[in-house]
């Protein structure tokens, strides 16, 4: 099994192999798999599996119960390893295991001589870390033909002691546990395991050049539960939340190869299943479009074990995509019938990066600890603009793929949108030479008024003539009204045009919307921070086709020469201002950016 050119596995014949499966912990007994060892359940299971079209499965090789004392190794535990293996060979599954899992279902499960010390920056749990790492890939290495790559650990980036250690640490770390399997394991894919909290949270496991050393395949795991993403949803029917996958998949994309590691629909009753059922008929597809190489449920069974962690998190027992009887429940069989055709559907040709002309751009400082350069983006207030930029896009025809900042800009983009980043001066310079050499056409919301120097003035076509607190405003365009009651750093920026177009004003005739030629290309700027406004008013469903049109309208603004619709707006707007004494939203350090 090894990595293509395009970051797909391919089978030694050559031929692109999908990875379609589940997650794995037996029924009766959870995580407690190994000490009490179900056999002929877990014989039964991987049978099922085969049966349903599954090629793979991912299982847990639990830390404790595989040493339970420093050094030294349960010789009963690793050969019902070894019996797992041959079992998953038997029936024509890939195993991929997961070799640290301190975190599973909302417990922690650390050996207990690790007695409170940091995974990632304590010297001695590194000289064990790396121990356990080699006696594992030993054990794996008869079977390393067959194996679906190795993986780091299970969700690592969710463990406090992540967040706790410095980013260097854990990088040290993750480098060295890689070199281990590497050396003994030369030809299998090692993965991250890590959740979208690489996206969301700076946990020390990044995404960037040499964040995750020794990596090969990214993984995203996300599922749709409000509280666990940056953005308020309304429900498994909201297209908002069919698109969280897709999005976190894109962006892990645009830095390597990705894997869609975990997923579910958490709801799995007949109750849900209507629900279910549409999600995952949006969701698969679209993450199959955005790059996504492997696709594995969690978890195969509903767990009827009476034992940590799911006596205190009962929900993790009925997440199973088959019910005691076998039979795949209710309203989630589109898995089943994409895991049947997935393999014959994905073009051995299909672009990676997937293709389009449009992108959202994912800042070059885009996490906070340790980042002295960084010039004020947070992981969670960037991601939330971020995903609501690339939902409204997708509302209006339009599905955009992800470039990284710091590096070039893909010949194929021409279209390139800044959802409220804040950028430093390279990254202002680079756009420049993109739109008046290359021809492009940068929409960006939110400019950071800390960040606005000459760069920024040549750019945009305008220049700051004065610095005020934030007011929010109404205004009509296009005979929608919209609001904005956010501006970057809680600051409204009055700015003197010179080369750029105005074509929205407030109601003192102050510009909110900018319009310039440069070169080949052109720039539309809006002043106020347009995502963090959509988001405070987010509830509100009726605004949606609003702001879809939003982006449409401004999108087309990039044509030479522009629609003569945009003559119809005329050099100021009808515009009406909200009482409200201060600003909430102020990005892009406040924490309560775009959130009520």
């Amino acid at each position: 099994m090894r990595l293509d050119s395009s970051g797909y596995l391919a089978g030694d014949n050559g031929k692109r192999f999908i990875p379609v499966g589940a997650n794995y912990w037996p029924g009766s007994c959870g995580v407690e798999m190994w000490r009490e060892w179900p056999e002929d359940e877990i014989l039964a299971d991987l049978e099922l599996m085969a049966s349903l079209g599954f090629n793979t499965v991912r299982f847990f090789v639990r830390w404790p119960d595989f040493e339970p004392r420093p050094g030294t190794y349960d010789a009963t535990a690793f050969a019902r390893l070894r019996r797992f293996l041959e079992a998953c060979a038997e029936r024509g599954l890939r195993p991929q295991p997961s070799l640290f899992v301190g975190w599973m279902s909302g417990g922690v499960f650390w050996p207990e001589w690790k007695a409170g010390r940091n995974l990632f920056s304590d010297a001695l749990m590194l000289e064990r870390a790396t121990a356990y790492a080699r006696t594992v890939s030993e054990r794996l290495k008869p079977f390393a033909g067959r194996l679906c790559g190795v993986d780091m650990g299970n969700e690592l980036n969710a463990l406090p002691e992540s967040s706790s250690a410095k980013p260097a640490e854990v990088r040290a770390w993750c480098r060295a546990v890689a070199a281990t399997v590497r050396q003994i394991l030369p030809g299998v894919p090692i993965l991250s395991g890590c959740d979208h909290q690489q996206i969301t949270a700076d946990t020390g496991w990044r995404l960037g050049d040499d964040t995750q050393p020794g990596v090969d395949i990214f993984t995203v795991h996300g599922y749709p539960v409000p509280g666990w993403h940056p953005v308020p949803l309304r429900g498994l029917g909201d297209p908002l939340t069919a698109s969280l996958l897709p999005f976190y998949v894109k962006c892990v994309r645009a830095f390597g190869p990705v894997m869609l590691q975990e997923f579910g629909t958490i709801l799995g009753s007949p109750a849900a299943a209507p629900r279910a059922e549409a999600y995952l008929r949006a969701m698969l597809p679209a993450c199959r479009d955005a790059g996504a190489n492997g696709y594995l449920w969690w978890c195969f069974r509903d767990i009827s074990a009476r034992t940590h962690p799911y006596v205190k998190n009962p929900f993790e027992t009925e997440l199973g995509l088959v019910d005691a009887e076998g039979r795949v429940k209710e309203g989630l069989r589109p898995f089943i019938e994409f895991a049947r055709t997935v393999n014959s559907e994905t073009s051995p040709d299909a672009p990676v990066p997937p293709g389009g002309d449009t992108a959202l751009y994912f800042p070059a400082h885009y996490y906070d600890r340790d980042e002295p350069e960084n010039p004020g983006n947070r992981p969670a207030e960037t991601t939330r603009r971020l995903l609501v930029a690339h939902y409204l896009l997708e509302r209006g025809g339009v599905s955009p793929g992800i470039v990284r900042g710091g590096g070039p800009i893909p010949p194929g983009i021409r279209r390139l949108v800044v959802a409220g980043a804040a950028l430093d001066s390279r990254e202002v310079e680079a756009f420049h030479l993109w739109v008046e050499r290359d021809g492009g056409h940068l929409l960006w919301h939110g400019p950071d008024p800390q960040g606005w120097a000459s760069a920024t003035t040549h750019l945009v076509g305008a220049a700051i003539s004065d610095l005020g607190s934030a007011t929010p405003v109404e205004t009509r365009f296009f005979d929608r009204v919209f609001r904005f009651p956010c501006h970057p750093r809680d600051t409204r920026v009055t700015v003197a045009p010179r080369e750029a177009t105005v074509l929205l004003r407030d109601e003192t005739g102050r510009p909110l919307l900018l319009h310039r030629r440069l070169g080949a290309g052109a720039v539309t700027c809006a002043l106020p921070d347009v995502e963090a406004g959509v988001l405070r008013q987010w509830p509100d469903g009726e605004q949606d086709d609003a702001w879809v049109l939003w982006y449409s309208r401004l999108l087309a603004t990039g044509r030479n020469p522009m629609p003569s619709e945009f003559a119809t707006i005329g050099p100021v707007s009808e515009v009406t201002t909200l009482q409200s004494s201060r600003n909430p939203c102020a990005s892009p350090v406040s924490p309560c950016a775009v959130m009520a």
